[in-house]
């Protein structure tokens, strides 16, 4: 059966399934979700409420304990001064104070504000404050929210002082509402979906995601009244939430929603078996044969299209293996043979050379023995291009510094053409994506353009030069020779494939064709009877891509 026709039975079969889980599904009753969802949100509130009921109680607590602990108001107005300062550190509230019988301020102690601003309250008179009256009157009280100059709203809390029975003044504490930990420890207690909101007739007290009402939109709202204030908690839960839910219940149907999961799970175990593991093993034996691993056979399953994938994968890996089995013998034999017979040749023309045969068979000497050295020069090259270009790890393109690289390499190449001139015209810097071998492509392009002039070598020049461009930065090698055949023009920049007619006649522009495909570049080239041109057309990195 060919895969196309398997993948339409399965979207057939899945469709039918899931078309009528769906029609089944929308019959469920809604109702449940809404009040099980609703029932959640209220508790909720009611949890919050009496969490925060029962932290004002221990804040309530701590007033009454202070206020036994402080001292009388007409006692050392120092000591009662440090008992103050000291409550507020140690406790969390924003501020402390002490009023005697008649209302009169006679300490205080204000966190964050510098004691003299404090002390101008000493000595006024605060018995018109409701919460100063209450504790004189003998109850503990917690005051409606006063919104100061600040903008903060303060909550007081006060208590009597008592001595023999007797109430002789008022302790007070207050609280940054907005600022304290009062509501903070509640709102960690809700889902990731409710919000919090805690309000007073005429202030909102808290609401760290959203203010909410009774009734907000998008939200389904339940609301608590905290018992010792009479402040209201609304939470609000997220109305998508619910109708998440409603999704995933009209899903679950019984019998429907089972059926479509029990088809689902078994055609995707199917094509998991068939298809999805035949791609994770054609995708690593992909992986194998880039990495140079040729000893790999497929066998991807019974389908006509993978049987045909795995002969052909089979085929590849078996002529790539043969390919590189006979570069490593043309290599040893360019290393070993080649370089061997022609140190033969070079000796026997050396002992002719300091023989004292005639003039024309010396000259013919010199001749074998330039042409042997250029062989041995030849077969050197190769060896170096297999080993650092054809057999290293291709990597993928890094920045590099272009101005650095073109400066070494132009040193290098006048210790190897000391009459030649080699020239750069380089900015003061240049960063293009590139690899280890992007100096061998500098080389390659100089030497051609060096060897191939046919002027005298003290009249030889070759130019490298780094500019701009709109996608990113070019390298320019230009020299005076008497330009780059048409046919080596198009070989290089991919214009022609090589054949028996068409082909190039040295290693060194190949080499620069490879390396320029494998880091991702262009090249271009501009060829005259004053000398060539070639552009090598590099990628610019982004800023976050590190150096090589």
């Amino acid at each position: 059966m060919r895969l196309r026709t398997a993948l339409w039975l399965f979207l057939l079969v899945l469709g039918v399934v899931l078309s009528g889980t769906v029609y089944a599904g929308f019959a469920l009753h809604k109702a449940d979700i809404t009040d099980r969802e609703t029932e959640t949100t209220h508790i909720a509130a009611e949890t919050i409420a009496a969490d925060i009921d029962s932290r004002l109680s221990e804040r309530m607590r701590s007033v009454q304990f202070a206020a036994s602990a402080v001292g009388l108001p007409d006692e050392d107005t120092r000591h009662q001064q440090q008992k103050l300062d000291a409550f507020v550190t140690e406790t969390s509230f924003d501020g402390a104070s002490l009023v005697d019988a008649n209302g009169t301020m006679r300490a205080i102690a204000v966190s964050n504000v510098p004691q003299s601003e404090s002390d101008r309250l000493v000595g006024r008179d605060f018995g018109d404050r409701r919460y100063v009256q209450r504790a004189l009157a003998g109850d503990v009280f917690v005051s409606e929210p006063v919104e100061a100059d600040s903008g903060n709203l303060i909550v007081t809390i006060s208590a009597p002082m008592r001595a023999n029975g007797t109430i002789v003044g008022a302790f007070t504490g207050a609280l940054h509402v907005r600022d304290t930990s009062l509501f903070r420890p509640s709102d960690v207690s809700l889902g990731s979906q409710q919000a919090l909101t805690v309000r007073t007739t005429n202030y909102t007290l808290f609401a760290p995601d959203q203010s909410l009402a009774p009734g907000s939109d998008g939200y389904l709202t339940e609301q608590q009244t905290v018992a010792l204030t009479g402040w209201t908690v609304i939470v609000g839960t997220d109305r998508t939430v619910l109708d998440d839910q409603l999704l995933v219940a009209t899903a679950a149907q019984a019998g429907a929603v089972s059926l479509a999961l029990l088809s689902v799970a078994l055609v995707g175990i199917w094509v998991s078996r068939t298809t999805l593991s035949s791609i994770d093993d054609l995708i690593s034996g992909l992986t194998a044969l880039e990495d140079g691993d040729y000893d790999r056979e497929l066998d991807l399953g019974v389908t006509d299209e993978w049987v045909r994938i795995s002969e052909t994968f089979n085929a590849l890996s078996s002529t790539l293996d043969q390919r590189e089995s006979q570069l490593r013998v043309l290599n040893r034999v360019l290393r070993h043979n080649l370089r061997n017979d022609m140190s033969v040749v070079i000796a026997h023309a050396d002992a002719i050379l300091h023989s004292d045969a005639d003039g024309e068979t010396k000259a013919k000497a010199r001749t074998m023995r330039r042409t042997a050295n250029r062989l041995i020069d030849t077969s050197t090259h190769a060896r170096t291009i297999y080993e650092e270009v054809l057999g290293g790890d291709e990597r993928d393109p890094r920045p590099v510094d272009l101005v650095s690289l073109v400066t070494d390499e132009a040193v290098g190449l006048r210790e190897q053409f000391p009459e030649s001139t080699v020239e750069t015209d380089l900015p003061d810097a240049a960063r293009a994506l590139g690899s280890e071998a992007l100096p061998i492509l500098v080389e390659e392009l100089c030497r051609n353009a060096l060897l191939h002039n046919d002027r005298p070598p003290g009249e030889r020049t070759v130019t490298l030069a780094v500019e701009r461009d709109d996608d990113g930065c070019c390298l320019v090698v230009s020299d005076n020779g008497p330009g780059l055949p048409a046919v080596e023009r198009e070989l290089l920049t991919g214009q022609r494939e090589e054949t028996t007619i068409h082909h190039g006649s040295g290693l060194g522009l190949w080499v620069v064709r490879w390396l320029v495909d494998q880091i991702g570049a262009s090249i271009s080239v501009a060829a005259g009877d004053e000398g060539t041109e070639i552009t090598v057309h590099l990628q610019t990195p982004n800023d976050d891509q590190p150096p090589h």
